[in-house]
């Protein structure tokens, strides 16, 4: 009796979507962040405030604050099947709003943005 073939989509499905979705949503955030600091660069220089630059350190950039939002995002349960879209879109909505405000006030309160 032959053994029945697994294909590789069902047997990695388990293990590479999450990985991808999680993937996916830190570019996602590193390119929130680069649009966020850079938008705010831009109407700082138009409105002829050139020195108050927004100054942020790489671990930060790069890890602390994506990790918040990781964290709020996995907290918030935004990664479960089978959900509506306007579930979804809420449980995401309310996700982002914690981790702003956490990131805000951690980055206040360890005095690494003074200008946050």
């Amino acid at each position: 009796m032959a053994n029945p073939s697994i294909s590789f989509t069902d047997r990695y499905s388990s293990t590479l979507q999450p990985l991808l979705l999680l993937a996916t949503d830190y570019l996602a955030i590193i390119i929130a962040e680069w649009c966020a600091v850079g938008g705010r660069d831009i109407v700082l220089e138009l409105l002829g405030r050139k020195n108050d630059w927004f100054e942020l350190n790489n671990f930060y950039f790069y890890l602390f604050v994506p990790l918040i939002f990781m964290v709020f995002l996995h907290w918030g349960r935004t990664y479960i099947r089978l959900l509506s879209i306007g579930e979804m879109i809420r449980r995401t909505f309310y996700s982002v709003i914690y981790a702003i405000v956490v990131s805000i006030v951690v980055l206040f309160i360890a005095g690494k943005a003074p200008v946050v």
